[in-house]
């Protein structure tokens, strides 16, 4: 009846791990109950760890932009951000190039997990570091200004495309218990994937849910949950689109009335909502990967929206700072990798 299923990355297993264990460890009980979470390698997991570095098609979306380098010579997630970086032409205040924009990264993760971070990382830089990177996701994923389907649809159209099966298949099942098809399906009531931030922001971009689903946040939060619920209303049935804000909340928001094709609704028809978004979806990425060279020219990236809100630092943080130079960016590294080898012979 309940079936766990996680991207065969750590952090990922281990919290499909604990909300199963929460879910059916008796309370008092001193050894949490196993409970099989399932998961594939990551080589062969296209549907929730699609291989950015094997794609010709996504090269030839970014191509449009810029000189995009070959995708397969972007082979650590530190370089494809970097080339991405430079493909936007975004320069920020002080992350302004790619040296600067490639310790983006590490220091608002280390910032989320409330892990030690270095003297020199004040609150303007904190606040431009959070923008430029959600920026770059924005661009990378084809979401909001950047919105892009055929970005999308490689990227989680085949998790879309498994969503919208497996909820059609269990209610029409309903109807052919005899048929051998459904042995499986009919008595399975609930499944959870987990996987990471990006799959969840562009679920919710292919959806048209996703400015409301985040609020003020700039990308999905840890904990964070994208809910279907397949309802039987009167003989007929019905989708419930639910999403939960992270860790700070237990509060379900009802996001089905902003799904594409369910405008205003409670609950959404299931036929009118498999039909929201056939452009997001596709049962073999892997196919639709293969382009042939050569790419389109470049063209002039144009954006509607303005490229970094940081308006929440105070404006008095903002007065008299200059781009970083090479020798500054320099002395900040030094810094921090003394603050590291500190940190290190402490412990």
């Amino acid at each position: 009846q309940f079936y766990f299923q996680s991207v065969d990355i750590n952090r990922c297993l281990m919290t499909a791990q604990s909300v199963a264990q929460g879910m059916f460890s008796p309370s008092g009980r001193v050894v949490p109950m196993p409970v099989p979470v399932h998961t594939r390698p990551l080589k062969s997991d296209w549907m929730l760890a699609f291989p950015w570095d094997k794609c010709d098609s996504l090269e030839r979306e970014f191509s449009k932009y810029c000189v995009f380098p070959d995708v397969r010579s972007l082979n650590t997630f530190r370089k494809y951000q970097g080339a991405l970086f430079d493909c936007m032409g975004a320069k920020g205040t002080f992350f302004n190039d790619t040296s600067s924009f490639s310790m983006i990264e590490t220091l608002v993760t280390h910032e989320l997990a409330n892990a030690p971070l270095p003297g020199w990382y004040n609150p303007m830089l904190k606040a431009e570091a959070k923008a430029m990177m959600a920026k770059t996701q924005r661009f990378q994923l084809g979401l909001g200004e950047y919105h892009n389907p055929a970005i999308l649809r490689l990227t989680i159209g085949q998790a879309f495309d498994t969503l919208f099966k497996e909820i059609l298949h269990k209610w029409n099942c309903q109807s052919m218990r005899e048929d051998p098809n459904c042995r499986a399906i009919l008595p399975l009531k609930f499944k959870a994937i987990s996987t990471q931030d990006f799959v969840m922001n562009s679920l919710l971009e292919s959806l048209g849910v996703r400015r409301e689903a985040l609020g003020k946040a700039l990308a999905p939060q840890y904990n964070s949950l994208l809910l279907f619920e397949l309802w039987n209303v009167k003989g007929q049935p019905m989708i419930k689109v639910l999403y939960k804000r992270g860790t700070h909340t237990n509060k379900l928001v009802n996001l089905s009335g902003n799904t594409r094709n369910c405008k205003g609704v409670i609950a959404c028809p299931l036929e009118q909502f498999a039909g929201c978004c056939d452009e997001y979806r596709t049962s073999s990425p892997m196919e639709e990967c293969v382009h042939r060279r050569p790419f389109p020219t470049p063209e002039p990236l144009l954006v509607a929206e303005p490229p970094l809100q940081i308006d929440a630092v105070h404006p008095q943080l903002l007065q008299g700072l200059q781009p970083l130079q090479q020798p500054q960016l320099q002395l900040m590294e030094q810094q921090r990798q003394q603050e590291l080898q500190q940190q290190q012979q402490q412990h």
